[in-house]
């Protein structure tokens, strides 16, 4: 009897760490798609809930929904934030910033959109 207990208590705390095991490169929860440029986009997902005692993550895509679509980066805590600018129809500039302090930018990036094209990839 002690054995089945143990056995199923073993089972059931298995399966919930396998539940809560999501890839940062999921997309099963979509949250969002905002408008970059004409046919630019970006999407968010949300990878986990971090209920009451820690914040929600979540993992950002640019795309054009046809040709490409890029993993931007995870955003882990509450206050930080991607944001998406268009220098030129060619070139966006993503940066994180610590939303509570605008001046703190965390990591910038830059994509070039006819790159992200030819390589053609769907991350």
């Amino acid at each position: 009897m002690r054995r089945v207990f143990l056995f199923s208590a073993v089972i059931i705390v298995f399966s919930f760490l396998v539940q809560s095991c999501d890839s940062k490169y999921s997309k099963k929860n979509h949250i969002s798609t905002l408008q970059v440029d004409k046919h630019l986009f970006y999407e968010i997902y949300k990878i986990t809930s971090g209920g009451t005692l820690a914040s929600d993550t979540y993992s950002d895509y640019l795309t054009d929904s046809v040709n490409f679509r890029k993993y931007v980066g995870t955003v882990y805590y509450d206050d930080e934030q991607n944001r998406y600018k268009l220098i030129d129809s060619n070139i966006v500039l993503v940066y994180r910033l610590n939303i509570r302090n605008k001046n703190d930018t965390l990591e910038k990036k830059i994509y070039i959109i006819s790159d992200l094209k030819k390589e053609g990839k769907f991350d």
